[in-house]
């Protein structure tokens, strides 16, 4: 079982956000791995994009992280209320997120689980990515579906002639990215259709999310680069992302 509940410091009475995760579900799950990826992830990213770790500590039953405590509620919620947000705040949200991923990949992790859900926003209207449970050390030998259906990047699905999954690294993040942004932009996420949920990425983009985007047309190259299937095909990255030098492709 993990739940959060609010908590404040003693000697400061500074307000935090406790994340409480049961040894016993964990273990249950087989989930022990994701845990402490979650825990060493927070604290190697020091960043104000990304949900910080203040402390941690554990007793018999339960492991504890005492987080930055965001009282905005999150971004799947003021999307739903708005339908879709203004460009300005399109611009705005997509700058945060894309520096917490810069500050993940920094570090050499790939986040795996970018979606609206997982974007929180403080009570001065700042945004930061949070739930770091899926992130993982990028290798090379990295592979394997992880994330929510309608944001998973088409190379955690496929598989090579052996029928073995594919290796990928920080570039599926950044179709997440797209997703997110597209839905943003229109309202909806064009992969978040039938077929997608099926696994047909292929034909994924649903009838209404192609009409929603097709009405943003100044956006539509820009998605398209983040929305490509192949990421790499012939050696060269045909998606846009940042790499650790400092350079977009």
């Amino acid at each position: 079982m993990i739940f959060f509940k609010a908590c404040k410091k003693g000697t400061t009475g500074t307000l935090y956000a406790m994340k409480v995760m049961n040894k016993k579900r964990i273990k249950a799950k087989k989930s022990e791995q994701l845990a402490l990826n979650e825990r060493s992830c927070l604290a190697a990213v020091d960043s104000p994009f990304v949900v910080n770790l203040k402390y941690s500590f554990q007793t018999k039953d339960d492991l504890y992280l005492i987080l930055d405590l965001m009282t905005g509620g999150d971004l799947s919620f003021h999307l739903s209320q708005k339908g879709r947000f203004e460009p300005e705040e399109c611009l705005y949200y997509a700058a945060r997120i894309m520096l917490g991923l810069q500050a993940l990949h920094d570090q050499n992790y790939v986040y795996r689980d970018l979606k609206p859900e997982n974007l929180l926003i403080a009570e001065d209207g700042r945004v930061k990515i949070t739930d770091l449970g899926l992130a993982t050390q990028v290798t090379p030998r990295l592979h394997g579906a992880a994330g929510t259906r309608g944001y998973w990047a088409p190379e955690m699905l496929r598989r090579n002639e052996k029928g073995k999954r594919m290796n990928y690294d920080h570039r599926v993040d950044w179709f997440s990215y797209g997703c997110v942004v597209a839905e943003m932009i229109c309202g909806c996420n064009p992969f978040r259709s039938e077929s997608a949920l099926k696994f047909g990425l292929s034909n994924a983009s649903s009838k209404v999310g192609h009409v929603r985007i097709m009405a943003h047309l100044q956006y539509v190259t820009r998605l398209r680069i983040l929305l490509t299937s192949y990421p790499v095909f012939t050696g060269k990255s045909t998606r846009l992302c940042y790499f650790a030098n400092g350079t977009f492709l």
